[in-house]
């Protein structure tokens, strides 16, 4: 049996007001190469199929143009797809039996019987003559036992031990979860390998970005990883996964098949550096393809109050470049940071508004209060103060 394991497409992601539709795109025409190439008998998708439980219509249709085309490049090729924590289970739901006319299986949420024990046989579907897919989706508030429970339902079925793989969407411990802020991974804890039992030749992961693979008693868990990079902290090669298997109990291959990525993401220094330095680099620096760009700027007490200007007067020569942010990492010592003023509750009472918005101001962004902004906020504190 042979598979294809995809995850977080994340469609409609609007990347810093960028539009991405035309990444995704690019992602999709090389995905339908390697299906019409390899032939494969199933593709996993494992859930973020969209980046936001609202896609825009827009972004639905790009869902739909893809997985059509993907069953027109592989009409035997069956197609699943969970829901992810990013996914609205109800409206993949919603189109579950059309979808079952293209070969496509959805599964967005896990259903119960009367005694409120789930419905195993709806989560696991049998490809004559080559082996069983089970689908489970995004896992909120679910006992992590429903993968030891299929399991032990395909066992009682699976009289010739043929394959079994396994589709999930959940973050399990020691993964390396480049990319991704810790404290906001889904809101879910991580599981342990030791958590997915062990009858299964491979379990499909979505949720973690980085294309990885993990091992429970020599069996495989693996993450895909993500379609395209999400953010710039994700800047490392992003892939497709081609598996076979001829039984429970073996892999007889597994390789990525690298992405390339329609726009790149630059960060420019690599390390921070200050304001002159990152100028003169940003002045030198000729793309060789099209990309994001974010600045990595070393702050010793303030921008120059001219700075975002000067940027983007730079920036504007540069065809290639779409400007996303400046990335500001303040230089300070233990002595400095001692000085930091800190306010008492009779302080702050004696503090105009205005100063205590420059102090906000100017430790946040690390750059002077512009006299304009200064004279607007007087302004609205005025015409504030006179309807009152």
């Amino acid at each position: 049996m042979k598979v294809i394991h995809t995850a977080d497409w994340h469609i409609g992601q609007s990347f810093y007001n960028y539009d991405r539709s035309e990444e995704h795109k690019f992602f999709f025409d090389q995905l339908n190469s390697i299906v019409e190439q390899e032939k494969p008998d199933a593709l996993l998708i494992s859930g973020d199929v969209y980046n936001t439980s609202l896609p825009s219509n827009s972004a639905t249709k790009l869902y739909t143009d893809a997985l059509i085309n993907l069953h027109k490049s592989c009409t035997s090729m069956r197609i699943y797809v969970i829901a992810g924590n990013h996914d609205s289970y109800t409206q993949l739901e919603a189109t579950r039996q059309v979808w079952k006319l293209a070969n496509v299986k959805i599964c967005g949420t896990i259903k119960y019987d009367n005694d409120k024990k789930p419905i195993l046989d709806d989560l696991i579907d049998y490809i004559p003559g080559k082996g069983y897919v089970a689908t489970i989706p995004y896992r909120y508030l679910l006992d992590i036992d429903i993968f030891k429970q299929i399991q032990e339902r395909v066992r009682q079925k699976n009289i010739s031990n043929e394959p079994l793989f396994m589709m999930g969407h959940l973050a399990v411990q020691n993964s390396n979860f480049t990319g991704h802020d810790l404290n906001n991974i889904g809101g879910i804890d991580c599981e342990s390998t030791d958590s997915f039992g062990n009858y299964f030749s491979y379990i499909a992961l979505g949720h973690i970005h980085y294309p990885q693979t993990l091992l429970n008693q020599g069996r495989i868990i693996r993450y895909s990883g993500s379609a395209l990079h999400i953010n710039f902290d994700e800047n490392y090669p992003h892939s497709v996964t081609v598996i076979t298997s001829n039984s429970i109990n073996s892999i007889e291959e597994l390789r990525e098949i690298v992405i390339e990525q329609k726009e790149k993401m630059y960060t420019l220094p690599a390390q921070p550096a200050p304001f002159e330095e990152v100028i003169k680099i940003l002045n030198e620096f000729n793309p060789d393809k099209s990309g994001y760009l974010r600045l990595n700027i070393l702050v010793k007490d303030y921008l120059p109050n001219n700075c975002q200007n000067e940027l983007l007067n730079i920036i504007s020569t540069k065809e290639n470049l779409k400007f996303c942010l400046t990335k500001t990492t303040l230089e300070h010592n233990q002595e400095e940071e001692s000085d930091k003023k800190i306010f008492n509750t009779e302080e702050i009472k004696s503090i105009s508004p205005i100063e205590l918005a420059k102090i906000f101001y100017e430790e946040r962004n690390h750059v002077k209060m512009e006299p304009e902004m200064i004279d607007l906020l007087n302004k609205i504190i005025k015409e504030t103060n006179e309807t009152l």
